[in-house]
């Protein structure tokens, strides 16, 4: 999998929360850090592995798979996401 820890969705969130403590958690002189999380959603299981293709999912795959670890992210307190510009399963 491009742009991510793992295929495994468990070890993405864990990893991912530990690396936006760690970026996040940093303050110096008033100044504060956004971790971001990248790119919402399904990102990297497009149809043809390049970027803006088409990601052919079951929507329930979505949900139960690759959103795991952006929810994650939310409740570690993520500051910024960066959106994707593919399309999912025609939407």
């Amino acid at each position: 999998m491009y742009e991510t820890f793992s295929e495994d969705p468990h070890v993405v969130s864990v990893m991912g929360v530990e690396v936006i403590k760690g970026i996040q958690g940093f303050e110096h002189a008033n100044m504060t850090s956004a971790a971001c999380m990248k790119h919402f959603i399904a990102y990297s299981a497009t149809s043809t592995g390049q970027d803006q293709a088409p990601v052919l999912l079951d929507p329930r795959d979505v949900a139960n798979y690759y959103l795991t670890p952006y929810r994650a992210a939310v409740k570690a307190g993520i500051r910024t996401a960066m959106e994707s510009y593919q399309e999912i399963s025609g939407t």
